[in-house]
């Protein structure tokens, strides 16, 4: 699989790059600093806001991973600038499935979250109401896309090695999934999509989700 990656030098994106490699896929990495990029990985020199890099990002791929997060620079509006920008360069690039990485606390429509859950979700929004914000407004995006799409909701994200984790459309609550597993579910999805037009959480395989 011919695989374009956003965000493939911050600390989840890392991981779906080496993993893609492990996979086989021939992987191609948006980055300001190319020298950034390991071994085996093709590396394009820009930024989200670039369209002409991102059109030679997403070029020939089977499948697009959006695993942008925050980072000094590149605050939520700009992530989000950045997915409308992509979008306008994959109209004319294909039917490659978009995958892109959300969070537990963004709420979707139809979503099933238990009342511990919506609260959490609205600590979150008043902690964090900016980069929640974004992500919302990013879900929006990917709804009136017209695109084939799967957006990943993670809880707290930590690093570590992989324990096992799942997508599920029922909220698994307060949990922690590795980055390593976390990049194994975007990939898988990119691969084959089971949530297309959805926003599913992703769950520790240990957790109960009844």
């Amino acid at each position: 699989m011919r695989l374009a990656v956003l965000g493939g030098t911050g600390r989840t994106g890392r991981h779906v790059v080496q993993q893609g490699l492990a996979r086989g896929h021939d992987v191609t990495v948006l980055a300001r600093d190319p020298e950034r990029v390991g071994d085996g990985a093709r590396a394009v020199r820009g930024d989200v806001t670039d369209p002409d890099a991102l059109e030679r990002v997403v070029r020939g791929a089977d499948a697009v991973v959006v695993a942008l997060g925050p980072a000094p620079g590149s605050p939520p509006p700009v992530q989000t600038e950045g997915l409308r920008l992509l979008l306008g360069v994959l109209d004319g690039a294909g039917a490659a499935p978009l995958v892109v990485v959300s969070g537990a606390g963004a709420d979707a429509p139809g979503d099933r979250k238990r009342l511990v859950d919506r609260v959490a979700s609205a600590l979150v929004h008043r902690l964090n109401r900016a980069d929640v914000e974004a992500k919302e407004a990013q879900l929006a995006l990917l709804a009136a896309s017209g695109r084939a799409w799967t957006a990943v909701r993670p809880p707290v994200l930590v690093d570590g090695p992989a324990a096992g984790a799942q997508l599920t459309m029922r909220s698994p609550g307060p949990s922690r999934v590795p980055r390593a597993d976390l990049a194994a579910l975007l990939l898988d999805e990119a691969a084959a999509p089971r949530f297309s037009g959805r926003a599913p959480f992703a769950a520790p395989l240990r957790r109960r989700l009844s």
